[in-house]
């Protein structure tokens, strides 16, 4: 319900910093199983096309929507693992609905982006992971290995689940690892997991809408599929630099959950070291792996890449929670009151947990709440009153490419965007709008109009009549006409006139 009360309403703009850089461009995509960017997200775009079908709502809204049940389903599933886990009710459900209701994983359940249904599918993992643990069937081997492959289209780093349930069955029982059946059997369920990666050549091929990567070639496809595109933004970060990362990390982490909690994650930390070390080498390969390539992953919205690491923290802190219980239920031997009352260590984690975490949801609640967000909209009302007929328009391409493409209105209009060009795909430089706009003024087949990327206009604005040309404001500045410096305009020509 929190979700569906903070969902966003429709399509979304473009905002790097806040964890939007791409929402709005998968609501466009999905409606036409486009190839985003890279690794491709298959199975994102294929759970996200059936949700366009649901017969309420915009189609931005429903994809919005795919979100808010993937953050559902993944608590839930947060709790199975955690009560696997702990074997406590109680703590584990305090512990899934902390991470419920953390910042940074409810700012992405109410959005498009495939964060959400990343962290459910490596919540399915890690139940069928512990699931062996528990019970030693091999099914369970098997069904991690099918849901890691799956989970693997969704989102590359998710491929440290493979380290870490190696590191669980070396520790629990390394006679596993010697079975030949169950070595083909895993492998043969981990590629049946990949099948929707077959999504990206198939599509491709098909040439949909915004598909803008070239993947003609075996070897494109396969760059693409594990991001080569990004690759210059890896592991970039020297020794000297990452204690400074380390602190921007912790600095979000501290922010996500109650600093009292913090403790009871370390208390669940020796206590994993002292009952179950197989579980605890497996959570620490999935911890220092998914943070060490975070701080070394150098782009705006990194801080999204945190949710991983916190669910493992989340399951840290049900296990703490479960050993404060056990141990307010073992001061009945010297005869405390408080142990003589089945309730009172139910109620002690309760009040540890969750009074700090009701506090700290109602100031997330209104930080995430998305419910009043009609930007995109109010400007694609804009952009299809204001702008004539078969005038270009040079954009970042949400507001534009949603109205023609979702919505069906302004086809007259041409749709340029320096994001979407192959050879600088991401790049923001003023540059770039400077030589697009003197390009179509040349070309002289009508006004040529540029709506900047939020926060730009000062910076490029400014810059344009150093090379022969001025930018006139429309509707308010919501966009600008681009003209000769010795043109004589002198205010922005729009629809109404002619």
């Amino acid at each position: 319900m929190l979700y569906l009360k903070t969902l966003a309403p429709g399509p979304l703009q473009r905002n790097l910093v806040d964890g939007l850089a791409d929402s709005g461009l998968f609501q466009i995509r999905i409606p036409y199983l486009s190839i985003p960017l890279p690794t491709g997200y298959p199975t994102y775009m294929l759970l996200g096309k059936l949700f366009t079908y649901l017969p309420f709502g915009n189609e931005a809204y429903r994809i919005n929507l795919a979100s808010a049940v993937y953050a559902a389903a993944a608590v839930f599933v947060l709790f199975l693992v955690a009560r696997l886990l702990t074997g406590r009710v109680l703590a584990s459900a305090a512990a899934a609905l902390l991470f419920g209701v953390s910042p940074a994983f409810w700012s992405q359940a109410v959005i498009a982006e495939v964060y959400i249904l990343n962290a459910l599918l490596i919540a399915l993992v890690l139940l069928a992971l512990l699931h062996w643990h528990r019970k030693r069937r091999d099914r369970s081997l098997l069904a991690a290995a099918l849901l890691s492959g799956l989970t693997l289209t969704n989102h590359l780093t998710s491929g440290m689940l493979l380290p870490a349930g190696l590191a669980l069955v070396y520790s629990a029982d390394r006679t596993r690892l010697r079975s030949l059946k169950l070595w083909l059997g895993g492998t043969g369920m981990f590629f049946l997991g990949l099948l929707p990666y077959l999504y990206i050549p198939l599509r491709a091929a098909a040439h949909p809408p915004l598909s803008t990567y070239p993947l003609s070639t075996p070897r494109e496809i396969l760059s693409f599929m594990t991001g080569g595109p990004f690759r210059a933004q890896m592991f970039v970060f020297g020794p000297g630099q990452l204690p400074g990362r380390l602190e921007y990390y912790l600095s979000h982490l501290l922010h996500q959950f109650p600093p009292v909690l913090l403790p009871v994650a370390l208390i669940g930390l020796l206590s994993l070291a002292r009952r179950d070390r197989p579980v605890l080498a497996m959570f620490a390969v999935l911890f220092c792996g998914w943070l060490l390539f975070d701080l070394e992953y150098d782009i705006p919205d990194i801080w999204v890449y945190f949710i991983e690491t916190y669910l493992v923290a989340t399951l840290l802190t049900a296990e703490g929670l479960a050993k404060i219980t056990d141990l307010l239920h073992g001061l009945r031997r010297f005869g405390l009151m408080i142990g003589r009352f089945v309730w009172a260590p139910a109620a002690l984690v309760l009040l540890l947990t969750l009074a700090p975490a009701a506090t700290a949801a109602a100031h997330t609640y209104r930080a995430v709440n998305l419910s009043k967000d009609h930007i995109v909209q109010t400007k694609i009302e804009v952009l299809s009153t204001e702008l004539p007929l078969h005038s270009t328009l040079i954009t970042d391409g949400v507001s534009a490419w949603y109205m023609q493409l979702i919505e069906h209105r302004r086809r007259d209009v041409r749709i340029i965007s320096p994001f979407l060009e192959e050879d600088r795909l991401g790049v923001y430089e003023a540059h770039l709008w400077r030589d697009l706009a003197r390009r179509y003024l040349k070309e002289g087949k009508g006004p040529v109009y540029i709506e900047f990327p939020d926060g730009t206009e000062d910076e490029y604005v400014s810059s344009f009549e150093a090379y022969g040309m001025k930018l006139l404001p429309c509707a308010g500045g919501e966009f600008y006409q681009a003209v000769r410096l010795n043109s004589h305009p002198r205010t922005c020509r729009v629809r109404s006139e002619g």
